[in-house]
């Protein structure tokens, strides 16, 4: 089952749903930062600590640091010898700055309301790191949480949703990934995952199938709904 079919959408190919757009799907998987957790502010803030620490100009550190780990940033920017130690640090900046968290509106309200064996978390954020945002959001901790102590490769791998997926017992066609940035939308693409819901504003992005503000539009009623969504593709393939 996709989409339901909403008669008052455009046909342009994108729109804005005018009723709830339900999607029957047996487990919710979301990203951590940008989507449960407002860390864009602390994010930013630790990384321009971070640069000046290890002698980069703030322009260095490129616009695609969300949703990657830190040391796959390290990688690409300097040298082999020198990457363990910077993403160490990096990780103690943002560890220290945790406190600053917040969660996203309606995050608090949409975990509750989805059964503990139907969500996962996926990050790119070791657990340590992880843990503290989630404390300090005072969002419950999922039974399921896949790090980057997890897996070998940073999103765009598939490797995180595909395990977290596994763990749930979930085929990738019958999950929704609640992502926000462009590499973890094509991590759970690459995983199979047919509906990826993008959380935030911004310009379309390829692999969306929808579009909200915050997870104040969405519910779970043993399905998904999303109220006044802007839509890419009603049932990505």
């Amino acid at each position: 089952m996709g989409w339901e079919r909403v008669d008052s959408l455009r046909p342009n190919g994108r729109g804005r749903s005018r009723r709830p757009i339900t999607l029957a799907v047996d487990a919710v998987v979301f990203d951590c930062d940008g989507v449960l957790v407002d860390s864009a502010e602390s994010v930013e803030r630790s990384w321009r600590r971070w640069a000046e620490q290890v002698g980069l100009s703030v322009d260095a550190v490129p616009a695609e640091i969300h949703g990657r780990t830190s040391r796959a940033t390290a990688e690409a920017l300097l040298p082999p010898e020198a990457v363990a130690s910077a993403a160490a640090l990096m990780e103690r900046i943002e560890i220290d700055d945790a406190a600053s968290m917040r969660a996203v509106p309606g995050a608090q309200a949409l975990l509750a309301s989805v059964p503990a064996d139907r969500w996962a978390v996926v990050t790119s954020g070791t657990r340590p790191l992880f843990s503290a945002r989630m404390a300090a959001s005072r969002l419950p901790v999922p039974a399921i949480a896949v790090t980057a102590d997890d897996v070998a490769r940073s999103k765009p791998d598939p490797a995180g949703y595909a395990l977290a997926l596994r763990l749930l017992g979930v085929d990738p066609g019958r999950a929704v990934v609640f992502e926000d940035a462009v590499p973890g939308i094509m991590a759970a693409r690459a995983a199979g995952v047919r509906w990826v819901v993008r959380v935030g504003l911004g310009a379309r992005v390829s692999g969306e199938g929808a579009v909200i503000r915050d997870l104040r539009q969405a519910r779970w009623t043993g399905v998904l709904r999303l109220t006044g969504a802007s839509w890419s593709q009603m049932d990505p393939a």
